[in-house]
């Protein structure tokens, strides 16, 4: 493995607790823009999510029940 920065290598070999080391490129951050990119189709969240469905089906069957039993 080739250390690339300075601070690649201090963290190879074991940075101290007062050490910092700013993030480099290589490092993704921490919001994750495939959740951005997914939420944008709320629909599609919502017809593909099982809370959504089993109260719906709940709820027919019981409609169907009081229609058979009235």
């Amino acid at each position: 493995m080739i250390v690339t920065t300075q601070c690649d290598q201090v963290l190879r070999d074991g940075a101290s607790p007062g050490q910092y080391c700013p993030p480099t490129a290589k490092v993704r951050p921490m919001s994750d823009n495939r959740r951005e990119q997914q939420s944008s189709s709320w629909l599609g969240l919502v017809l593909r999510d099982v809370q959504f469905w089993v109260p719906v089906a709940v709820l027919a069957a019981g409609l169907l029940v009081l229609r058979w039993i009235s």
